[in-house]
């Protein structure tokens, strides 16, 4: 799973888990290594998105990807779309 310490993610994983789902998830920080490992129940791996080796790698002996990533601050895009939405009303 890309993006599992994300707003979504971070509600996805353990109900995957719950689900009887062994997760393995991509992240780029130490800390966030181990919140996915100690919080989240999930498995940490490294993988640099941007290259396509790097992602091949990662994915060898998995069934199914979950691309919950995003270059996108939430919060930004959150303000965007208030913005919108109250310009449109």
């Amino acid at each position: 799973m890309t993006g599992a310490t994300g707003e979504i993610g971070r509600r996805a994983v353990p109900l995957m888990i719950a689900a009887g789902h062994r997760v393995t998830a991509v992240s780029r920080s130490a800390h966030n290594r181990d919140l996915l490992r100690s919080q989240l129940g999930a498995t940490p791996v490294e993988a640099d998105l941007f290259n396509g080796a790097s992602v091949r790698r990662t994915l060898v002996g998995h069934d199914a990807v979950v691309n919950l990533a995003t270059h996108e601050e939430i919060e930004t895009t959150l303000r965007e779309v208030r913005a919108l939405t109250t310009r449109s009303t």
